[in-house]
């Protein structure tokens, strides 16, 4: 269906096939002739709209299409007007008076051969529900059903908060779980070293009641989900999902890496690191590969259509009297970790478009921040 598209890949086609086949507003369509004016009722109007959209299941608006009773009648265009200029007052406007944030919100101009434009808004599903429309003394929340957007009443939006506190009490229960079975190596795949690395990779939408993903595709694509820093790996499904795993010189009872995937679309990736003569924890090194690797798993889960936000977290386990030196002048100074496990707090990736290395500085700071340095330093080794 054309809504779940993405909206880069919607062409003036797409549209002509929606008129053409008559295809009638509903959830998760919105027809609308001409651009709201930006007087009270129609900015209020405009941010419903969207709201609507995210605190259900998501949609398309599709400005400059004329429908009669929600069904297409003609593409009319929307005449003398700047398209940038237009999506930029609409972003304006949802940034200043939708409360929270939508993420990934997506807007796209389409030109016609007339010169005239279509304008296309494409509201995600959001997991962070509810948003609330705050504009000029307006202060409501709407959401949609199968004849268009409606308030919300008491009872529903205390559905929703609920829905809301449970996901992020399920998210942290979860990272929390996989940390203690690590750490008592209650695993299907043993891990052979003392410290090891954990990156969490949770979809928000995972934790929704019932979700599920194809789990059979990787066994035609296994090096997609391909462990860390391993050359040579195996591949089986477990209790879990599916999961890839490299082998060391204790057999094949262990391993140095593993990268799960669970049935509902969450992914861990783990990796071990062997302690040298001098107990120097290898920073640079630590650092580009989670960067490298959460980057390729983001990718994963954009290719098995898996919704943003998406919460990232990494763990260290045994951590304790690692040390790190820091060149200042001339001379070294050594910092040391006097904790054993760090289990930061994560953070949200709202779009495939976000740069994943900025995005996991707060995470990087607080682990300098365990030994000692106030933030992410270019001198440490």
């Amino acid at each position: 269906m054309l809504f779940e598209k993405e909206i880069s890949k919607i062409t003036l086609d797409d549209i002509k096939e929606l008129v053409n086949q008559k295809v009638s507003e509903s959830k998760y369509i919105e027809y609308k002739k001409q651009l709201p004016v930006f007087n009270r009722k129609e900015k209020i109007k405009i941010l419903a709209q969207i709201t609507s959209f995210a605190n259900a299941s998501g949609g398309l608006i599709i400005y400059g299409i004329d429908a009669y009773k929600g069904v297409p009648k003609e593409i009319c265009g929307l005449n003398k007007i700047v398209p940038d200029d237009e999506i930029l007052r609409i972003s304006g406007l949802v940034q200043n008076c939708i409360k929270p944030r939508i993420p990934n919100l997506q807007m796209k101009a389409l030109s016609l051969e007339d010169e005239s434009s279509l304008i296309l808004i494409k509201v995600p599903r959001s997991w962070i529900q509810p948003h609330v429309v705050e504009c000029d003394g307006h202060w409501r929340f709407y959401s949609r059903n199968s004849a268009g957007k409606y308030a919300l009443d008491v009872e529903e939006l205390k559905q929703i908060f609920n829905f809301s506190d449970s996901i992020n009490n399920n998210i942290n229960e979860f990272k929390i779980d996989r940390i203690n079975k690590i750490l008592r190596n209650d695993l299907s795949i043993k891990l052979s070293a003392d410290t090891i690395v954990v990156l969490h990779l949770l979809p928000i939408e995972s934790f929704f009641p019932f979700k599920q993903i194809d789990i059979s595709v990787f066994e035609t694509d296994e090096f997609t989900i391909a462990p860390i820093y391993a050359f040579q790996f195996n591949c089986r499904y477990n209790f879990e999902g599916y999961v890839s795993f490299s082998s060391d010189e204790k057999g094949k009872e262990y391993t140095n890496s593993y990268s799960q995937v669970f049935r509902n679309g969450c992914i861990e990736a783990t990796y071990t690191i062997t302690r040298n003569q001098m107990n120097i924890f290898p920073l640079r090194k630590f650092h580009e590969t989670i960067n490298d690797n959460a980057s390729r798993f983001l990718k994963l889960l954009k290719k098995l259509n898996i919704s943003t936000p998406i919460y990232v977290s990494i763990s260290l386990l045994g951590m304790k009297d690692y040390e790190l030196y820091k060149s200042w002048a001339g001379d070294y100074r050594t910092y040391k970790s006097y904790k054993n496990e760090f289990v930061f707090n994560g953070i949200v990736i709202n779009s495939y478009e976000e740069n994943i290395k900025e995005a996991l500085l707060p995470i990087y700071n607080s682990l300098w921040n365990a030994f000692g340095l106030p933030k992410l330093l270019d001198e440490i080794t």
